[in-house]
């Protein structure tokens, strides 16, 4: 089985590429709404002809397009096989792909050997078994190579000689000012002691619940949460795992743009106190749906100068239900890296 040397999780699928290969795996609610039931699919790097970011979308942030060697794209990007979404949050892991496949095809096109990622050590040869001769090269592609390594090594040695200087002078201005004899102090009572203030208290940084915020085109507001171990009504329902429970986050947001928006509502992560994260869970929020709690869990359609309320709900660990638990909100857009934090337990 080739081991996977990079990974990215999208909206409607994740990319594992090995060292031949490119995996697509559509998993999740959204896979199954952009492209139904059709499983994984495996494509030979040495099939594919581009691969490059396409504009957002309604239902995402951007898409990445895989194509192949003779094969016509004529599907919408959100249900082309060899498409993926994904959101802000994602979109560095999508280009460390696309930068790496790139490479390959570049490397490919001129008869070189790409730069390899990094990949578990492999054991020693056997003694006496025959070793495999060394590729010829394109000569002119060495004396490049061999180029570009020794401009690299003088770069690095300006600057470690650069950083050298730097230190041995902050050295110097340090035990200078070490060995200077203290001037006396004129006595003077003790300073009373003061409550910390705000800025000092690392969770001074977080909303509070029931806080309004404008993040982008939006204003948010988290209502109220609550926490269940069932969801859903008598037709249609979803249990959490014995040692897990959902969370369920209700809030509220305003359209501060002159212009309808359709977004995603289910863009928010958990963090709990040992840093881990949790997206929205499609399971629960599906139940969620079935009590219209949440009709909206997917996408909305957001007027200027309207509110609209719903829900959002999450499944994590019961222990991870302490002080420190927090929800993190992006900012909506494709190039777009602001962020708020909402404390859900103090």
């Amino acid at each position: 089985m080739s081991i996977v040397i990079m990974e990215a999780k999208g909206n409607n699928g994740q990319l594992e590429l090995t060292d031949s290969t490119l995996r697509i795996k559509r998993q999740g609610f959204s896979a199954v709404l952009s492209h139904g039931f059709k499983g994984d699919r495996e494509i030979p790097i040495s099939q594919i002809s581009s691969v490059e970011f396409k504009k957002a979308g309604v239902f995402s942030a951007g898409y990445l397009q895989i194509a192949l060697i003779g094969v016509p794209h004529n599907k919408p990007n959100d249900r082309d096989e060899n498409t993926v979404t994904f959101f802000t949050n994602s979109q560095p892991a999508f280009e460390a792909i696309r930068d790496e496949l790139q490479s390959r095809m570049v490397a490919a096109a001129s008869g070189s050997k790409p730069a390899t990622p990094f990949r578990p050590a492999t054991p020693p040869l056997a003694q006496g078994q025959p070793t495999k001769p060394a590729a010829k090269g394109n000569p002119v592609v060495g004396c490049l190579a061999i180029l570009v390594i020794a401009i690299v090594i003088g770069a690095i040695a300006s600057s470690h000689n650069t950083d050298d200087s730097s230190q041995k002078a902050s050295s110097t201005t340090t035990v200078a000012k070490a060995t200077a004899p203290p001037s006396p102090k004129p006595h003077s009572a003790p300073a009373p002691v003061t409550a910390p203030s705000e800025e000092s208290d690392s969770s001074s940084a977080h909303r509070a619940i029931g806080e309004s915020f404008a993040l982008g085109d939006f204003t948010y507001r988290v209502d109220k949460v609550r926490t269940a171990h069932t969801l859903g009504n008598e037709f249609t329902h979803q249990t959490a795992a014995p040692e897990a429970t959902y969370v369920i986050v209700y809030f509220s947001i305003l359209n501060n743009a002159n212009e309808t928006k359709v977004v995603l509502t289910d863009d928010f992560t958990l963090v709990d106190p040992q840093g881990r994260r949790y997206s929205p869970s499609s399971e629960a929020n599906t139940a969620l749906m079935m009590t219209s709690e949440n009709k909206d869990f997917l996408l909305s359609e957001l007027h200027p100068g309207v509110t609209k309320r719903t829900a959002t709900a999450f499944e994590i660990p019961k222990d991870s239900l302490t002080s420190g638990l927090y929800l993190e909100i992006p900012e909506k857009g494709l190039l777009s890296t602001g962020k708020e934090t909402v404390t859900i337990i103090k």
